[in-house]
């Protein structure tokens, strides 16, 4: 009898578990929304917490494939934009109660791509940045274009973010606002550039400022050449000038000054030398038809 009742528990325990499994088991909701303004022929893909990528071709409703449980958080963001167009999430986030989830609202429009084309670069190293996107440049390049496209309305700015070694280059037309076409008449133009030394001599003691067309440049005692890091085109005018003098010392400049041809300038000399001061006074009472013959230190 015992052992029945036993068995007969064990069942009953086996079958309690087995409707506890099933009435544990959570229901789970949908995650999704619409999308708007997608082209004809274009796809994005929608990620839900980074995950389950959903892929739409059409404008309309969708949702997620995996459902979520109540209280569990969704983040809806753009895996992948659709080509030529951007696509924006409103109400993107939030926290599954109980319903499937509907709000979420894509809403997409036509963007278009910066371009130009770039004259004269000879070497690798420049980057030009568009906002807060970069593209480095290859050498020889004749023509670039940003990977990242602008809704119209956009405001747009094309700079240098570095300048290739030995070259400057200058962008026109790199500002303006997308209207409804792709930009393409930004230019680069770049141009070779040539660096002005020279040689010090006598220079024993700190402070001298030396400056090249108005750039303050600050030379170290004891130093015997100078070069200025800022490269000049062919055709600038420059002009080395002493802006501080070193203590007790006073420097003059020789070849100083020029016209930039097509090589690096390398002749300017500093001469420096200790800093010399008159001695004189005046003389009274001597006569007219008489003179003095003074003497410093027992000669001149």
């Amino acid at each position: 009898m015992n052992l029945l009742i036993k068995n007969i528990l064990s069942f009953l325990g086996i079958a309690i578990l087995g409707l506890s499994g099933v009435a544990n088991a959570q229901t789970t909701y949908s995650v999704g929304g619409s999308v708007s303004g997608l082209s004809a022929g274009k796809s994005v893909v929608l990620l839900n917490n980074g995950t389950n990528p959903r892929s739409v071709s059409s404008n309309g409703a969708f949702s997620f494939s995996t459902g979520l449980a109540t209280g569990a958080t969704y983040r809806v963001s753009v895996g992948i934009q659709p080509s030529g167009q951007l696509c924006s999430v409103a109400n993107a986030t939030g926290t599954v109660s109980g319903a499937n989830v509907s709000s979420v609202s894509v809403t997409c429009a036509s963007a278009y791509t910066v371009s130009g084309t770039i004259s004269g670069l000879e070497t690798s190293g420049l980057v030009l940045r568009l906002g807060t996107s970069s593209l480095l440049v290859a050498s020889g390049a004749t023509s670039f274009r940003f990977s990242t496209a602008l809704l119209t309305g956009s405001p747009y700015a094309v700079t240098v973010g570095i300048q290739p070694s030995g070259y400057r280059c200058v962008v026109t037309n790199g500002t303006g606002t997308i209207t409804s076409a792709a930009i393409t008449n930004v230019s680069v133009s770049c141009q070779r550039t040539y660096t002005v030394s020279g040689t010090i001599s006598g220079l024993t003691a700190s402070g001298l400022v030396l400056s090249l067309n108005g750039a303050n440049k600050i030379v170290s005692s004891g130093a015997t050449t100078v070069s200025f890091a800022s490269g000049l085109t062919t055709g600038t005018a420059y002009t080395v000038n002493i802006q501080s003098q070193p203590s007790g010392l006073t420097c003059l400049i020789n070849n100083g000054s020029g016209s930039v041809s097509t090589a690096n300038i390398s002749d300017v000399i500093v001469n420096c030398a200790p800093t010399t001061y008159t001695i004189g006074g005046a003389v009274s009472g001597l006569n007219s038809s008489l003179s003095v013959t003074l003497v410093n230190n027992g000669s001149n």
